[in-house]
């Protein structure tokens, strides 16, 4: 009897309850968050991955500039024998060059700096390389630059040539080396106009290349510091 007049009290407070007006605000921000929530959360779960992903394009391009800036030569070393026949290909690996590598270098440095030719490409080639194993700001740098200054082989490759016959260099110490070699000039028949002996006293230096340049031009990486050359008379 009590549970069935509590029942009817109830159904009319429920009716009510469902009858009362609602807020049109809160309806209005419940309808909001039903239809567009979700595109929102999207939205903002989108813009999260799009800066995760810039954020790694931005660390591969650091990367990819930092190896592109890193060297990619390796310096090598060609070991030639007295008449200047290739023996042995290897890397460098920063070791020291053999003796038979500096007395090859020494002489082609000879032949370089003393060379005057009437192939004005064959002559910028020769004075390119004996630069290349000059050490910079050294002694040897401005005997040789004084030379050429005072010789200027282009000029004198327009009516004579120089060739040398270079004899194999001495070492004298850790660091110095002798050299003799005799020296023929002729005009543009190939008449000999002179011939002449000299010596020379080189000190030289190793410093690894440090530019692809430098490494084409002087791979075991052997430099002229000090130079002193004088005429002597035949033996």
């Amino acid at each position: 009897m009590f549970e069935r007049f509590k029942k009817k009290h109830e159904a009319p407070e429920r009716v009510a309850a469902l009858n009362a007006p609602r807020d049109p605000y809160a309806a209005a921000r419940g309808e909001f968050n039903e239809v567009w929530g979700s595109f929102v959360t999207q939205a903002r779960n989108w813009r999260f991955i799009s800066l995760m992903l810039g954020a790694v394009v931005i660390l591969e391009t650091i990367g990819l500039v930092r190896v592109a800036s890193q060297s990619k030569f390796i310096p090598y070393i060609v070991e030639v024998d007295k008449f200047g026949a290739a023996q042995s290909v290897g890397f460098a690996d920063h070791q020291h060059a053999s003796d038979r590598i500096k007395r090859a270098y020494l002489v082609g440095f000879i032949r370089d700096v003393r060379r005057v030719t009437v192939d004005p490409i064959m002559q910028k080639e020769a004075v390119a390389r004996t630069f290349a194993m000059v050490a910079e700001n050294s002694p040897a740098q401005q005997k040789v630059t004084e030379y050429f200054t005072a010789t200027n082989p282009y000029r004198r490759g327009q009516t004579e040539t120089v060739s040398t016959d270079v004899s194999e260099p001495l070492r004298i110490s850790d660091q110095s080396w002798q050299i003799s070699w005799k020296e023929t000039t002729r005009d543009l028949t190939g008449k000999v106009l002179e011939e002449r002996y000299w010596k020379a006293t080189l000190s030289v230096a190793e410093n690894p290349a440090s530019s692809e340049e430098a490494l084409l031009l002087n791979p075991a990486g052997l430099y002229v510091t000090d130079i002193d050359w004088r005429p002597e008379q035949p033996q």
